[in-house]
């Protein structure tokens, strides 16, 4: 009996975990190159797009939207982040959602321009609308935690 109790505990752990749960190893769920440059000749803009893979390894079906909804933000130097590039909010008509099932991928690219404050340094890319739930085809439920929104930190040069 003493060897059942702690596969029984186990099995309890593992039935209560959300499917939006994802071991630290397996992130971030958006992965991107790890350095850019910016342009010659517009130093505020980038030399090439940032490409991007946002991989779903969620036990769930997500949708995200990529219209108005990645913003670039650099790091500070406090280790805080900041928004660089692109809105907070969209007010334009959103495309259809995008959606990307368990272990299942995404890939695409940005290309910011006229990014505020355009310095070498560190940098990210945040999703502003993944989700776990579809409302409409261009609607999406509430957000899934940002540390799931985020790619890797890269550099800019």
């Amino acid at each position: 009996m003493r060897t059942l109790y702690p596969l029984g505990v186990l099995a309890v752990a593992l039935a209560c975990t959300s499917p939006l749960d994802v071991p630290t190893s397996e992130l971030p769920l958006v992965e991107t190159d790890l350095a850019f440059e910016f342009d010659a000749d517009d130093p505020n803009d980038l030399a090439e797009p940032i490409s991007y893979r946002f991989t779903n390894r969620t036990r769930t079906t997500l949708y995200l939207q990529t219209h108005c909804a990645i913003v670039l933000e650099a790091e500070t130097g406090s280790g805080a982040w900041e928004r660089v590039w692109g809105a907070e909010e969209c007010l334009a008509v959103q495309q259809r959602a995008i959606r990307v099932g368990p272990g299942e991928h995404y890939e695409n690219d940005v290309k910011p321009r006229n990014v505020e404050g355009a310095v070498p340094g560190g940098y990210r890319l945040r999703f502003l609308a993944v989700s776990d739930e579809l409302i409409s085809a261009v609607e999406l439920g509430a957000s899934i935690p940002e540390a799931l929104r985020r790619s890797n930190r890269f550099s800019i040069r």
